[in-house]
């Protein structure tokens, strides 16, 4: 009994705390869509019963979009992270074979026939970060180490920090607990 009842106590510590988190992001959208000149200050913190939230303000267009980068772009991004610069523009071309819809392999690049037994190219676009490890060669510190520098969620290609927030750009609400 006494079991049962800390494990309950604990998924109700656990509820509240993600209702506060969700709360907070909320707001924070709220906020910004009433805003009529983007005034809304963040980080902000927002207070909801015991729970302390902080909510930030992430620009997804800082990030190397995978899906609509081209190969100098992806080339820049993988000699950014500390490939030889024949690496990346092999890796790049390769990424680009794996979402382009045919089957001609483009010079460095690969295609069905290159990746042996291995699952081969889906000639589509990315449906989620983690298909980049399927890519033929793709080291998996790409993903472990820089997965929060890349994006399918509408990114320019880019990897400048000097973002300004113009109407239509996309923004993630991340909001984490404080104190609780």
């Amino acid at each position: 009994l006494r079991t049962e009842s800390l494990i309950a106590r604990t998924q109700i510590e656990r509820l509240k705390a993600t209702e506060a988190m969700e709360g907070a992001a909320l707001v924070a959208a709220y906020r910004m869509a009433r805003s009529r000149r983007n005034e809304v200050i963040l980080p902000f913190t927002y207070q909801l019963n015991e729970y302390e939230v902080r909510v930030t303000l992430s620009a997804e267009m800082r990030k190397l979009d995978v899906n609509l980068a081209n190969e100098r772009q992806l080339s820049d991004f993988f000699t950014s992270i500390g490939m030889d610069d024949q690496e990346a523009v092999e890796l790049a071309a390769k990424v680009a074979d794996w979402r382009d819809g045919d089957e001609l392999a483009r010079p460095n690049g690969a295609e069905k026939g290159d990746y042996g037994g291995k699952a081969p190219p889906r000639n589509r676009a990315f449906l989620s970060l983690d298909e980049l490890s399927l890519v033929l060669d793709m080291p998996d510190e790409v993903l472990t180490n820089h997965r929060d520098r890349l994006t399918l969620l509408g990114g320019y290609g880019t990897t400048n920090d000097d973002v300004r927030l113009l109407p239509g750009t996309r923004v993630t609400l991340e909001s984490g607990i404080v104190r609780g």
